[in-house]
């Protein structure tokens, strides 16, 4: 997937002043993750998630070739340790797959906050990994947050690609059985064009309204920026997406579908790209909303991503 581009535009960033600092200080307890509000010191918070993945394959110039079916996840679990002065010195996030991702800055990870404080990417030291986690803080979030990542093609095996939503989830007894939740943040994603050639992370607003007592929910975001670098974003609205959920009975998920339309013709619109969309309620009181997309197009084109917010 162009690993060194990828992998070298946050590198770089890094490099510009985001890898270093941030040291532990003691030793490290290990606590189950509750609320950003409450980040300790010297604390590592353990949260679970939901994801979407899928494997790609490459040639020698790094240009997509092939992409596997997209695949749901529960149970993932990610994990985020905090330094003497509250910042990130190692996250880790477990895989479909069973694998795990780490990026530790002790073994020569790298983070950097990008565009303005809105995410977090961060490369591990050889350069095979990378992720982009959106800054739940800074967005008022208080129980979730959402993120992408992409681990390279190794050692014949196909190179793979997720999106994760994590935090505390709500008791399925808390979610309510009535009314309706408007639900307002952020999704980020990782969108590859039909010819595996051109790569670009994107950027856009989410609303989803939920009606409580009909079970189902609209979901759309608007305003999608999109950029090849993580540093110059221009307004890309083709991939502006549109999705309906439903609250499966008697749990906390919902499941839908989710399109970016192509053209209307005759007054007719297409669908460009299509897929399953996947989501948690978050927080005591169902008070926050997070999930992941996985959609697909003509050729190679996917666009595989998160979205976070709150009513």
């Amino acid at each position: 997937m162009r690993q060194f581009w990828l992998m070298g535009s946050i590198a770089v960033l890094a490099g510009c002043g985001g890898g270093g600092g941030g040291g532990t200080s003691g030793s490290v307890s290990t606590l189950p993750f509750t609320s950003w509000n409450n980040l300790q010191a010297n604390t590592e918070i353990v949260a679970p998630g939901i994801s979407t993945e899928t494997t790609f394959t490459e040639d020698l110039s790094e240009t997509i070739t092939s992409v596997g079916e997209f695949s749901s996840y529960s149970g993932i679990e990610f994990r985020e340790t905090f330094g003497a002065d509250r910042s990130v010195t190692k996250a880790s996030i477990t895989t479909g797959d069973g694998g795990r991702l780490i990026f530790d800055k002790a073994d020569g990870a790298q983070f950097t906050q990008v565009s303005q404080g809105y995410a977090t990417a961060a490369i591990n030291k050889d350069q095979t990994a990378v992720a982009l986690v959106v800054e739940p803080i800074e967005q008022g979030w208080s129980y979730q947050t959402f993120g992408v990542w992409v681990r390279s093609p190794a050692q014949g095996n196909p190179g793979r690609i997720g999106a994760a939503s994590v935090g505390n989830m709500s008791p399925t007894a808390s979610v309510p059985m009535t009314g309706v939740g408007v639900f307002n943040g952020k999704a980020t994603g990782i969108r590859t064009d039909s010819f595996g050639v051109s790569i670009e992370f994107t950027s856009a607003d989410m609303r989803m309204s939920v009606d409580f007592g009909s079970r189902a929910a609209s979901f759309q975001t608007r305003n999608t920026l999109a950029s090849s670098d993580l540093t110059r974003w221009y307004k890309n609205s083709l991939l502006d997406m549109n999705g309906t959920l439903q609250i499966v009975p008697g749990s906390n998920n919902l499941v839908g579908t989710a399109t970016v339309p192509g053209l209307t013709i005759g007054g007719v619109e297409s669908t460009r790209m299509s897929g399953n969309i996947n989501a948690k309620f978050y927080g005591p009181s169902a008070q926050e909303i997070g999930g992941t997309f996985g959609l697909k197009g003509s050729g190679v084109e996917t666009y595989i991503g998160g979205f976070g917010g709150k009513r």
